[in-house]
């Protein structure tokens, strides 16, 4: 098997001239982690490391196309092999745990639904039981909702779903009876899924035997997010961070707007909803606490700051938008530094910066510069075959170049949402 991969990489090479083999490589992995890649988007993730950022789209779309030719990108014994193992972590339980080397922006497990329930249904049961976790679980509705789910699931998948943690007990909720540990299971380990069909902004609620593995962290360094449509995607895990070989592999059960709150008001959230107090490590006793918490103040200080420049962009004065994008570079440096740059905020905060720069009449390199980092972080929340990735990137092809531009953008924008 390794002699006709190297005969087909080398074949590749051959055929790209003086290419380097190196770029060839690096391609080849990139669309292991993610197949449905396309050169743009390859091209974006190479302009982000040093040794490729020079490389030309043309010669990122000639190697890929090689590469698919070649069939070097169907290496299926690699793809059944997951880069992470389920393993135990001590007091924290069971969870995940990286094998290998994972880069940032790497897809590291595409996994479809169980179960699915519609986004109508979970904000109705919530509603009546006024958001309290132990009534969502003895709920009568949410009892009779998983037993049928339950009901219709194979038996592999019945063994794994009952295999899952619950937080009933931290709730005092007794779940010796099967219909009530369905309820329980379902709701202990619901992540967003599809985007609703009456509501597009809100999300249905889905369980992923797979995805359910992963613990929290207020500091993570990856994300759970919906690829594709409602009836053929899927939920992904992608890394938001590089992540080292046995490093545990995190995302944050929490809104992604309570991430600078503080830790009294985070684990505050956590035992409401899951019945525990988060023990991150940035949530724990000690050094990385006290510097995450002044990094929190800072963020809030510098987003706030953004923020009324760009609530007021058609009035501000060009003191105003210089001093909004040196906030929003500022921003960036330390979400990038301490790795706080989740998807959602660098997707907000190339926004921000993209409308700044266009209002304060930047060179073009800095208008797609922020309107790159915006397309990056939609292709790693909503996949690069999204609608609203496309755009994004046209976008960067063609930035706006006045505030008429930018609204007709934006419109087109909430169109695709």
């Amino acid at each position: 098997h390794r002699f006709v991969e190297f005969c087909a990489l080398a074949a590749v090479v051959q055929l790209l001239g003086a290419m380097d083999e190196t770029l060839v490589s690096r391609i080849r992995d990139l669309l292991l982690a993610d197949p449905d890649l396309g050169y743009r988007a390859v091209h974006l993730r190479l302009k982000n490391e040093p040794e490729f950022e020079g490389t030309s789209l043309k010669k990122v779309q000639t190697a890929l196309q090689a590469i698919r030719s070649s069939g070097l990108a169907d290496d299926k014994s690699q793809q059944q092999r997951p880069p992470w193992e389920v393993t135990d972590f001590g007091a924290k339980g069971r969870g995940v745990r990286a094998l290998e080397t994972i880069s940032r922006g790497t897809i590291i497990l595409r996994e479809r639904p169980i179960m699915t329930m519609r986004f109508e249904m979970a904000r109705d049961i919530m509603a009546s039981c006024n958001d309290d976790m132990a009534r969502q679980m003895t709920s009568g509705l949410s009892i009779e909702f998983a037993t049928g789910e339950y009901a219709k699931l194979s038996g592999t998948d019945q063994a794994g779903f009952l295999e899952l943690y619950d937080c009933a007990a931290l709730f005092g909720v007794d779940v010796s009876s099967q219909p009530g540990l369905f309820s329980a299971k379902f709701w202990s380990n619901g992540v967003p899924g599809p985007p609703c069909a009456s509501f597009p902004e809100e999300d249905d609620t889905v369980v992923c035997l797979k995805v359910a593995r992963f613990n929290s962290s207020c500091k993570p360094n990856a994300i759970y997010t919906w690829h594709g449509s409602a009836k053929s995607g899927e939920v992904c895990i992608v890394a938001t961070a590089d992540i080292s070989p046995n490093e545990e592999i995190c995302v944050c059960y929490l809104p992604s707007d309570l991430l600078t709150d503080s830790t009294d008001e985070r684990q505050a959230w956590t035992r409401e909803t899951f019945g525990f107090s988060c023990q991150c490590q940035v949530c724990s006793p000690g050094p990385a606490a006290v510097l995450f918490e002044e990094h929190c103040s800072e963020r809030r200080r510098l987003s706030e700051e953004i923020k009324k420049v760009v609530v007021n962009l058609c009035t501000a004065p060009a003191e105003a938008i210089a001093s909004g994008l040196r906030a929003a570079e500022s921003l960036l440096e330390l979400l990038r530094a301490n790795g706080y740059g989740t998807p959602a905020k660098l997707r907000v905060l190339g926004w921000e910066g993209y409308n700044m720069s266009v209002a304060g009449k930047s060179p073009e390199e800095e208008v797609q510069r922020w309107a790159r980092l915006r397309h990056e972080a939609i292709v790693h929340e909503k996949g690069e075959a999204s609608d609203e990735a496309q755009m994004a990137a046209t976008i960067v092809g063609k930035p706006a170049r006045n505030l008429g531009d930018l609204q007709r953008q934006d419109a087109q924008m909430r169109k695709l949402r």
